[in-house]
Order: C-alpha cells, then sequence, then structure tokens
C-alpha cells in the first residue's frame, strides 16, 4: 500500500471469505480490521468523527497516524449513498479528496436529505436512480441468478466506475432523475408560496409542518416503511434543521424522526429519541382512530394514525407531543457503544 495515500480495492459481502478489510459506513464483521462509520454503536476510532461516513473516511485519509495497514480491501454492509462515497474515498483517494467537499455534501443528501445546491442534487437524485436501477449505468451488470450480496457488489462496482463522469457532468443524467427533481421543486414551490408553512420549536427540536387542505398531495411520497407522507421530505429537511418533523394536513397527522437522531451526529447536540410507542397509547386513548408508531432504533421511526383523518384537533396532538417528548425518557442514545442496534 501507498505510503502517500493509501488506496484500497473493493469487495463486496459475497467476496470477503477470511480477507481482511476495513467496513465502512457500516458495522464490523469478521475479520474486519477498521470501521469507519457514523453508525450508533460504531467501533470508530473516537477521533475521527462526522456527521456523514464520507466525513469520517476523508478525516482517516487525512490522518496518516491511524491509517491501517493489515488490510488492503474495503467493503460495505448496505447500498446506499453514503457507503458509495465512502468506497470512493478509499478506492480512488486521490481524486476523491479533490472534490471531497461536494462529494460529502452529497453523501450527506442521500443520508439526511439535505440539498446544498442544484449540482449536488443532481449527483444525488442520479446515484438513486441508478441504485434502483443499476444497469443504467450502462456498464456489465448482473443476471437473475446473483445473489443479494452479489447483486450489491456488483452495483456498487458499477456505479464506483462511472462516479467521475457522473460528478463532471451531472445534467447528461436529468433524464433519469426528471421525476424526483419535479416531486423535490413542487414542495419547495408550495413552501415559498406559503401553501406549506414550517413552524419551528426549537425547545424540542421540532418542525411543524402545515399544509394547506386545498393542497393535493402526492400518493406516491411515503416515509418511514410505506406511511403516507405526500410531500417531498427532501425539500422540508432542507427548509429546516430540526431533526424531528410533524406533518399536520386537514386532520391527518404524521410525525417522524430524521435520520440524524439515528447516527453519530457531530455538528451540534440533537435531543435523543422517545419510544413513540408511548405517546400512540396516549394519542389512542383519546382519538376516534388507533395510532402506532415503530420502535427507537428504526432509521427514521414514525408516528401515525389509521384512517385519512384523526378526531382531534391540531393543537391538541402537538400539545401531548411536545409533552411527551419533554418529560418521556430517551430510548435511543447513538453515542453509547452498548446500544442495541434494531
Amino acid at each position: 500500500m501507498s505510503t502517500s495515500l493509501p488506496i484500497y480495492r473493493y469487495l463486496g459481502l459475497d467476496e470477503l471469505a477470511d480477507e481482511k478489510h476495513v467496513m465502512v459506513d457500516g458495522a464490523a464483521r469478521p475479520n474486519t480490521t477498521t470501521v469507519l462509520s457514523h453508525w450508533a454503536s460504531s467501533a470508530t476510532p473516537n477521533n475521527l468523527v462526522g456527521d456523514v461516513s464520507a466525513e469520517i473516511t476523508r478525516a482517516y485519509l487525512l490522518d496518516k497516524s491511524v491509517w491501517d495497514h493489515h488490510s488492503s480491501a474495503v467493503t460495505c454492509d448496505h447500498l446506499d449513498i453514503d457507503g458509495l462515497i465512502s468506497l470512493c474515498f478509499l478506492t480512488d483517494s486521490s481524486w476523491a479528496l479533490e472534490h471531497a467537499d461536494l462529494l460529502i455534501d452529497v453523501a450527506r443528501a442521500g443520508d439526511f436529505g439535505t440539498v446544498a445546491s442544484p449540482e449536488v442534487a443532481q449527483i444525488a437524485w442520479t446515484l438513486e436512480a441508478l441504485m434502483e436501477s443499476p444497469d443504467l449505468a450502462q456498464v456489465a451488470m448482473v443476471d437473475s441468478a446473483v445473489t443479494h450480496e452479489g447483486a450489491m457488489t456488483q452495483t456498487y462496482r458499477a456505479i464506483l466506475s462511472v462516479l467521475e463522469r457522473i460528478v463532471n457532468d451531472p445534467d447528461s443524467y436529468s433524464s433519469l432523475t426528471s421525476v424526483r427533481r419535479l416531486r423535490f421543486e413542487t414542495t419547495v414551490n408550495q413552501i415559498k408560496s406559503g401553501a406549506i408553512v414550517l413552524e419551528e420549536i426549537s425547545a424540542n427540536d421540532l418542525c411543524v409542518v402545515r399544509v394547506d387542505t386545498t393542497l393535493a398531495l402526492s400518493d406516491q411520497i411515503t416515509v418511514g416503511n410505506g406511511v403516507h407522507f405526500g410531500i417531498d421530505p427532501w425539500a422540508i429537511h432542507s427548509a429546516t434543521s430540526m431533526p424531528r418533523i410533524f406533518l399536520s394536513h386537514d386532520a391527518r397527522y404524521v410525525y417522524y424522526d430524521r435520520y440524524e437522531t439515528w447516527v453519530r451526529y457531530m455538528s451540534r447536540h440533537l435531543q435523543q429519541r422517545r419510544n413513540l410507542a408511548g405517546i400512540a397509547m396516549i394519542l389512542s386513548g383519546i382519538d376516534d382512530v388507533t395510532w402506532h408508531a415503530d420502535p427507537p432504533g428504526s432509521l427514521g421511526p414514525v408516528l401515525h394514525h389509521e384512517g385519512s383523518r384523526s378526531s382531534l384537533a391540531e393543537e391538541v396532538v402537538i400539545s401531548q407531543l411536545v409533552d411527551y417528548l419533554d418529560h418521556s425518557t430517551p430510548a435511543w442514545d447513538p453515542f453509547n457503544p452498548r446500544q442495541p442496534l434494531n
């Protein structure tokens, strides 16, 4: 391995066998020698910090004292944009460092839905499209007999091979992202026009998103495990830094904790998640409909209710929610090394 900058070869999970390796944006596996991840409970060295794993891998490259000379391979255990960018930093180190700020903004868009610029959005949406249909990368891909892990391996390898082209000329992929861009821009324009109003309750890290009752919501936009949301979350996340989001639209309510509160977020202190099952029980007891909640260890736990409308007024739901956030016990601590992942 070069002493100027370390360069690792990418191996997929199905290719590792007994190979010693660096794990980026994931959890340690057998024969992992270094972890570079913002995940909760991560074994990442304490002197390497960042909101996204891409920031951690950049910090790793810039600190020669922590370079791992026991491994020549790098892997990632799931498919997403931050994982891809983190792999790029270790497999194409010099080029990645030259474009580090842009690449990290793209990773933040992928993980947190925050859009720093139109260029960042276009690159991130392109990567999303290629991950959903990797043959669009115009390189050899998998057939139906390949395992899930093998498919992920070849998807990463395919997109890594065209990442420089995407970054250098993102607009050439605009045909792949037109639907995604329209969705985002529609919500942005609705915020600008006042059809969507954001109210920040900073004491609770909460943003109340009020959608005009006359506004038609998209059936295609969901949060969590398929809970209907109706407007573009990236547009909301780019308009507020509050990590707790509450949507109100014609007596229909949805709350969720953003992914920032699942990881070891370093830029600022974020209030810890609560177990939303408690507030779901409270609201179910006073509402005509039943409320449901995901566990606090979900990547983006959602609180929502059955039926199209709640019988509760918005101010009642918000009052109950804020009181619960104020007085319930934290249920997820990403900085606790013994925090179980679920």
